[in-house]
């Protein structure tokens, strides 16, 4: 049984707009290099950044997401956060995600574990759950056991925030990724 783990740091990066990924999606690259990607459908937008005067529960720098534009008809997927991973997932492998997050009012954020590639599907039928979030620290973990075959690049985790409200101010920590085979 192999186990590797997967902290990811933030760092100060400087922002830029590469080309759209899908017809009237917005990709930010500033956080590209960390294996950060931030997508947005058309209306929609949201911003990251280094927040190094709010720490998380351990002591360690945020990465503070605020939610822009809100278009018309949201949906969960209209703002994508993912965070990359270039751990190997085989399938029957058991991977958990932990980290800590809190918001500028009480919100629901869902959580994935999928792949960063058509057809994007969740790692397992289990690696997507709802958790509330609010002003409080709250440690979220998720845990799943791989069912698809041949996942490339898994993200390791997706956050879905389509439905939050303009000006919605999520703070995350960094995220310890964990695969056991």
């Amino acid at each position: 049984m192999k186990m590797r783990l997967l902290s990811i740091v933030f760092c100060v990066l400087a922002g830029f707009v590469m080309a759209e990924p899908w017809p009237g999606w917005k990709f930010d690259a500033s956080l590209k290099d960390l294996g950060i990607f931030l997508y947005s459908a058309k209306g929609f937008g949201f911003t990251a950044e280094w927040s190094d005067t709010v720490k998380d529960p351990n002591g360690k720098p945020t990465l503070k997401l605020v939610m822009g534009e809100q278009g018309p008809d949201p949906k969960n997927w209209n703002r994508q956060f993912l965070c990359d991973s270039k751990l190997k997932t085989p399938m029957g492998s058991t991977v958990t995600v932990t980290f800590w997050a809190k918001a500028s009012e009480e919100t629901e954020v869902i959580v994935q574990l999928a792949q960063h590639e058509p057809p994007y599907d969740k790692l397992s039928k289990k690696a997507s759950k709802s958790v509330k979030v609010g002003s409080e620290w709250q440690k979220i973990t998720m845990t799943t056991q791989v069912e698809l075959e041949n996942v490339k690049q898994p993200v390791l985790p997706r956050l879905m925030l389509g439905m939050l409200p303009e000006n919605t101010v999520i703070y995350v920590s960094q995220f310890d990724v964990t695969v056991t085979e």
